[in-house]
């Protein structure tokens, strides 16, 4: 399993956490993660790439409550710790346990309730949010705030990388919980010698002209209130009978 545990974190590593969680069959790692977990995560995969964690000498360095994070993301569930290691077993092939060798920074109980893994799609029917047509396409990025609003999650990211010629400076992402992916996104966009105050939402990209905040917060105060309107005035529906 150590070589699909490996392809798994480098996969996460190469499409970044919006484009991997959209394609999980569970979405994980969850919407409402936070920008420490967020770093953590891309921290462990990191390290799970470099051949640490599968052998007692050159071990996982993470919290246990990362850990866990990283190991339902994989598909995965502890079936038992210590000081030193966990066992871990996948939720399909569960004639070879896995040991994952840690130094745990914390092991503080995790603040989240376990992932129950179900294989059964739930039947109930939400109302979601048009989706954006054209997005940025995270690669990495820094997260460092996260929170509710209205009925959906936000998460605003800074040194971001995106697979485009196109790169942004800050991005404010406003995420349907139902479908797990932005319907309005805000950004700062690098031009040539400035910077461009834009939007993303069903319609497309949207400029704004040039802007010049001077810190990140300024951006988010500028930013946060699109969104509102957006909520404000759009009506979810419900998908058709193809999800589409």
């Amino acid at each position: 399993m150590q070589y699909y545990i490996q392809e798994k974190a480098k996969k996460f590593l190469q499409s970044g956490y919006l484009l991997y969680r959209n394609q999980d069959f569970f979405h994980l790692p969850p919407v409402d993660i936070s920008p420490e977990e967020h770093q953590a995560l891309y921290d462990i995969c990191g390290q799970i790439v470099e051949d640490k964690g599968f052998q007692s000498h050159y071990p996982v360095i993470a919290s246990l409550e990362h850990i866990r994070m990283f190991v339902e993301m994989m598909h995965f569930q502890i079936t038992l710790e210590n000081e030193e290691l966990i066992q871990i077993q996948h939720i399909i092939n569960k004639h070879q346990p896995e040991f994952l060798y840690c130094i745990f920074t914390k092991t503080n109980p995790s603040k989240r309730e376990p992932f129950h893994f179900s294989w059964k799609k739930e039947e109930v029917v939400h109302p979601m949010y048009p989706l954006v047509s054209y997005q940025p396409m995270l690669i990495s990025s820094r997260m460092i705030k996260s929170g509710v609003i209205g009925d959906c999650w936000y998460q605003l990211h800074v040194d971001c990388k995106v697979n485009s010629s196109i790169q942004y400076q800050s991005l404010l992402l406003c995420i349907d919980p139902h479908r797990h992916q932005p319907c309005f996104i805000v950004s700062e966009e690098i031009g040539l010698d400035c910077l461009f105050f834009c939007s993303f939402d069903e319609e497309g990209h949207h400029n704004f002209g040039e802007c010049d905040f001077e810190t990140v917060d300024e951006f988010f105060a500028m930013a946060m209130p699109l969104i509102k309107t957006f909520l404000e005035e759009t009506i979810p529906e419900y998908p058709s009978p193809r999800g589409i």
